[in-house]
């Protein structure tokens, strides 16, 4: 969303609202990939191929290759001493699906659904309650057993421990065992990795929804809510208080039903309550960030010792390239205290140890192996007593608990929990039985075909997928049209991780860390690859393979160790060819090249080479239409640009690579409902049909775009393109008025209601009022958006028209309904209805509002909020009287008032009065002599807004007045009514009043209003604006009306404004020339539009009653709907901020009025003293 904004305008309304995570993971606040990968290992075990199959063993047959055969003779090795040969076992599978029949047209949509799912069972399907997905977390409080089924997004609960593969007995996060779909609701996971109980309550890191949810008692029913949220802030350097509620990414949580320990991983720290949290969103007692903290994980403690695991720690403030536990021999009481010492894995430092405490105080830690300590250790060279020699499937999530005699390990890349029917005390002890699988052995991962890391490369014929982790090569022969289906053939090639691979010319290549092999025809029936280079070829050494990239003119390897693409004139015959040259390109990953460019991730940006023009010196056009954050693949194909941006969590499609060089932002985003930006901590990967979950690996054959997840989702989804692409986006369904019958209009009338000729139009008749179809459709529409919305009464054709804008993710809707007595039937209503993409639909409005002069029709000129009357004459007046009497005034409103949503974008330009009784109706008076020339009735809330004129440049506007005094009822019907819509009737009156004459009452509507406004307008104030064509004149002549009351009615007055800085009545305009402060409109708006204040408009100003703590106003153009925001940390100040200050980041956090609304980056940038981006 890259938009411009001019001082008082901006192009199409927008500022760069981008979401962060780019910086903020720079930063350190979220760390969504591990900075150095797990190195998790398959068990040492034997798996044989047919017995744990759940198809019948004779239906798989294994061919295995000690040799590679090649045109060459062998395979080649091409340094004496690279690494062992490689050995490749061929797998037939028994497997049956439907066929895709491809002959796809169209192309994708914003926010789509996947067709298709492998790599998994099927959207929202688990399996049944004990068919895990990557089990992350257990614990027991010695009676009940609870698992954190993480990928699966789901709590199970044993409400006795298990003795047998049996299975739990409730679920939280789902209402039943076969659903998995994420969610944010109390009664919703999404990803949680860890839980803890003491029997009583239950506590889950719901991880990826950043927050906590705790259970104040024992759950007993699927899908029971939570009882607390602990829901996190962004932690800020200059405010350590923040770091009390900074959970970010949580991992680990522990308690004792006393106290509650949460490892914020994302964050980098340790929070600690010492009691137990009783209400949302309760601060932490204690917290420890300190220098050595990186990546923080499970916690182990009995209450008096505290182990924290560390996967990215700092020993002596410098990173380590090893895993760590650290230990605080006594339970941490202060903040930031340090820990005491730490410990390491003793046979794989690159895991962590977590774990649990036996009664007889032995200490059980898993890391690699399972390690039993038969008392807590003294030091670092505390060794083990006892290391068990089974080799489990480790990773991310394991864990080992003991309950009742038994341990319980969850083995996380095996799936299953492995179950010790009493203490190990033999280093040769292995599990007695598993939770989840068959046998101890079984991986039920490997038996359904769940593929980790899965990267597709598709021929349009056939699908391969490749597996770093798996350490594989699935192939289905034809491609796939259902999901949940088995590969027909598995290439398992032991010590060979392949990472990337590439079609071209029926040849295909995959390469990965020092290895490449090469097939030199499409390998559908299990066929070897043809050539094989291990450790290098020619003059160049293989350091770390992450791409590879094949097309008419060249083969291409990416080393991203080596910081090089090295480019060759096609595939190497021999081993000792050099390449022509090599490209420098640091942190380079997946790369591909359609012939015409070749694309480079970078994790951070996206570079394309015209290939024609590839040369050693070339450096890359930078995709710049969208910001990516750690994209591990861009894909160019069909003359189409795909990028995965993976810890977005998101694909972006530009349907035309031209369009991405030209840096036009991307045409479709999946796994999101539009291009949003949001903060780190609103975006949640997730595996939701229309979500992703960091996807990283793409593969588009012209009839299909394959998209592979990544690390900690293993889904690998189909998206099709649809021939109604274009219906798709440019129309929307908008419904129809019941009993409303289709009309055509003549093209005139479309014309006159300012809808462009290429909306999607329709019209309809109907026997409704004007007032029930605008409540019907906007009731209808509830989740739409209203950008607009007026109505006009034309006198002299006594024609009514009322009209609303709408607005939903990149949609419009514009419907006007009008009642013409010279239609064919007047008694009906006409409904007009034009939709379309948001840009085209957003400037409809009816031309004769738009080319209405202002004060057409009146008795008198009237050029609000001024008239003029022969008998007033010029300036400004005194206040003599209070419009309500002193004691029922709780406090004074002063000028700058921000209260979005539900009021003002911009600072207000009037004041107040807040009443001590709402509820109570208090007389209003005249504050000085003067003339009621207009009166606005709301019939919607039976209220209305009185217009004061004192002379002819001096106003006072009462705004929500509850009623009308006689005085003015009688008058107000010699009156005439100006205009009138279903919610509103204007009238021009001209009621002389002297200063004590009771108008009315204000007060008793406190359902929605808790005071009443005193605008004060003085043409003799000239509010300095910037830009003051793009104010009407209430903005540029506002003032309080505190400086113009006698003396003594000021006092009074000052004493009941909470504002203590100057002035004491409040600013409003805080417009500097050069400078950010102040207010940003949108240029389309015409000049001097009312509405630019509302929905428009961006504002960089200050509190009202704290003008040390600064606010920004966002318009609903720009993100959906209006709300006001606080400045997390309180900088950078905008009145510091001008052309020379580059890209400015503000952290924006809910205001009280907006206190749901969601948290936001907003990047911003001067790029002229009257424009900004």
């Amino acid at each position: 969303m890259g938009k411009r904004m001019n001082r008082g305008v901006t192009n199409t309304v927008a500022v760069a609202i981008i979401v962060a995570i780019i910086l903020v993971s720079v930063l350190g606040y979220y760390i969504f990939i591990q900075e150095k990968p797990s190195r998790e290992e398959h068990p040492e075990s034997p798996l044989s191929s047919g017995k744990n199959e759940t198809k019948p063993s004779s239906s798989s047959e294994q061919v295995k290759a000690p040799s590679l055969p090649s045109k060459e003779g062998g395979a080649r090795t091409t340094k004496p001493h690279g690494p062992p040969k490689l050995e490749i076992t061929v797998r037939f599978v028994e497997s049956s699906y439907k066929v895709a029949s491809g002959n796809t047209s169209g192309w994708f949509y914003t926010g789509q659904d996947a067709d298709i799912m492998l790599s998994g069972l099927d959207f929202n399907k688990t399996g049944g309650p004990l068919l895990f997905n990557h089990p992350m977390d257990i614990a027991s409080d010695g009676r009940h057993l609870l698992l954190a089924d993480t990928w699966n997004n789901r709590i199970l609960i044993w409400n006795s421990l298990p003795t047998n593969n049996t299975p739990p007995d409730i679920v939280l996060g789902q209402l039943n065992f076969d659903t998995n779909n994420p969610g944010r609701g109390r009664g919703q996971l999404n990803w949680p990795v860890s839980v803890a109980t003491d029997g009583q309550r239950v506590v889950v890191a719901d991880t990826n929804n950043h927050r906590i949810l705790i259970w104040n008692s024992f759950p007993t029913r699927n899908g029971q809510p939570a009882d607390i949220v602990l829901e996190g802030v962004p932690p800020d350097p200059e405010r350590p208080e923040t770091y009390r509620r900074a959970i970010a990414w949580p991992w680990g949580v522990w308690t004792d039903g006393k106290r509650l320990v949460v490892s914020s991983t994302g964050a980098g720290l340790i929070l600690i309550w010492n009691r137990f949290p009783t209400e949302d969103n309760q601060p932490a007692d204690i917290y420890i960030k300190g220098g050595f903290l990186g990546t923080p994980r499970q916690i182990t403690s009995d209450g008096n010792f505290l182990i924290v695991g560390d996967h990215n720690p700092k020993i002596n403030d410098s990173s380590v390239s090893h895993s760590v536990s650290f230990v605080w021999k006594t339970f941490p009481s202060r903040d930031n205290q340090p820990y005491d010492f730490y410990l390491k894995d003793p046979v794989d430092t690159a895991s962590w140890l977590r774990g649990d405490v036996a009664p007889d105080g032995k200490l059980i830690l898993f890391g690699t192996r399972l390690h039993i300590w038969n008392s807590f250790p003294k030091g670092p060279e505390d060794k083990p007593d006892l290391t068990l020699e089974f080799n489990c499937r480790w990773g991310d999530g394991s864990r080992v608990i003991y309950a009742g005699g038994r341990l319980y390990l969850v083995e996380y890349n095996g799936n299953k929990v492995l179950v010790f029917n009493k203490m190990p005390d033999s280093p040769l002890d292995k599990p007695d039985f598993a939770i989840g699988a068959p046998d101890i052995y079984t991986n039920t991962l490997e038996t359904h075909f769940f593929i980790t890391n899965p990267v597709p490369i598709s021929d349009g014929e056939s699908l391969f997928v490749l597996s770093d982790f798996d350490r594989k090569l699935y192939v289905w022969r034809r491609l796939p049209d259902e999901s949940g289906v088995w590969p027909d053939i598995v290439y398992d090639f032991g010590i060979f991780q392949p990472w990337d691979g590439a079609i071209c010319k029926d040849k295909l290549v995959i390469a990965g860390e020092a290895t490449v092999l090469i097939w030199d025809a499409i390998p559908r029936n299990g066929e070897l690859p043809n050539r094989m280079f291990v450790g290098g070829i020619g003059n160049v050494e293989f350091k770390r393979l992450r791409g590879v990239a094949l097309d008419n003119k060249y083969f291409y390897l990416a080393d991203e160790e080596a910081g090089k693409i090295y480019v060759w004139n096609g595939i190497p015959e021999s081993n000792s060819t050099d390449p022509l040259f090599s490209l420098d390109i640091e942190h380079v990953r997946r790369i591909t090249s359609d012939g015409k460019y070749l694309a480079v991730t970078q994790g951070n940006s996206i570079r394309l080479f015209e290939v024609d023009k590839l040369g050693p010196d070339s450096k890359g056009i930078p995709v710049e239409g969208a910001h990516v954050n750690l994209a591990e693949h861009a894909l160019v194909a069909k003359g189409h640009l795909f990028v995965a941006d993976t810890c977005n969590s998101r694909v972006l499609a530009w349907r035309n690579v031209s369009d991405a060089i030209a840096g036009k932002p991307p045409d479709v985003v999946l796994g999101q409902e539009e291009l949003v930006s949001l903060r780190p901590e609103e975006v949640h990967p997730q595996i939701g049909r229309d979500k992703l979950f960091w996807p990283a690996a793409l593969s588009f054959d012209g009839n299909y775009l394959w998209v592979g997840e990544y690390k900690f989702s293993n889904r690998l989804l189909r998206f099709s393109p649809s021939s109604a692409w274009q219906e798709h986006i440019e129309t929307v369904s908008i419904p129809v008025y019941p009993g409303a019958q289709s009309t055509c209009l003549p093209d005139e009338v479309w014309a006159n209601m300012d809808v462009p000729s290429n909306a999607n139009r329709q019209a309809y008749m109907a026997s409704a009022t004007i007032d029930e179809a605008s409540e019907w459709y906007k009731k209808q529409m509830a989740e739409w958006t209203i950008m607009k919305e007026k109505s006009f009464f034309e006198k002299e054709k006594n024609i009514s028209l009322h009209y609303v804008l709408l607005k939903k993710d990149v949609h419009g809707a514009y419907i006007f309904i009008m009642k013409d007595p010279h239609i064919r039937e007047p008694d009906k209503i006409v409904i007009g209805i034009a939709s379309g993409l948001w840009e085209l639909i957003k400037d409809c409005q009816p031309l004769m509002i738009k080319a209405r002069p202002k004060g057409e029709g009146a008795p008198y000129q009237v050029e609000p909020p001024f008239t003029y009357l022969p008998e007033l004459g010029e300036g400004n007046v005194t206040f003599t009287v209070s419009p309500v009497e002193l004691d029922a005034i709780d406090w004074i409103e002063p000028l700058g008032r921000m209260n979005a949503p539900s009021g003002h974008v911009i600072p207000t330009e009037h004041g107040g009065f807040i009443l001590k009784n709402p509820s109570m109706k208090y007389q209003l008076r005249a504050p000085a002599d003067g003339i009621i020339f207009e009166i606005i009735h709301r019939t919607k809330y039976d209220e209305y807004q009185l217009r004061l004129a004192h002379s002819n440049t001096f106003v006072s506007v009462f705004d929500h007045v509850s009623e009308l005094s006689e005085l003015v009822k009688r008058d107000l019907q010699e009156g005439e009514k100006f205009s009138e819509t279903p919610d509103m009737v204007d009238y021009r009156v001209k009621i002389p009043v002297k200063a004590g004459d009771i108008l009315g009452t204000v007060g008793g509507h406190a359902d929605y209003v808790v005071g009443f406004d005193w605008c004060v307008y003085d043409k003799d104030v000239n509010n300095r604006f910037v830009n003051p064509k793009r104010y009407n004149l209430k903005f540029l002549h506002g003032t309080h009306f505190i400086p113009y009351c006698e003396e003594s009615l000021k006092k009074q007055y000052l004493s009941k404004i909470p504002r203590t800085a100057e002035p004491r009545y409040g600013k409003f305009c805080y417009d500097q020339p050069g400078k950010l402060v102040g207010n940003w409109m949108s240029e389309r708006l015409p000049e001097g539009d009312p509405d630019a204040s509302w929905d428009a408009a961006l504002a960089f100003a200050y509190d009202h009653i704290n003008p040390s703590k600064l606010l920004v106003g966002i318009g609903g153009d720009l993100i959906g709907k209006r709300a006001t925001y606080m400045v997390h940390g309180n900088a950078p100040d905008p009145a510091d901020i001008d052309v020379s200050s580059g890209m400015v980041i503000y952290y924006l956090e809910p205001y009280d009025t907006n206190p749901d609304a969601p948290r936001i980056t907003l990047l911003v940038q001067m790029i002229s003293d009257e424009k900004i981006k």
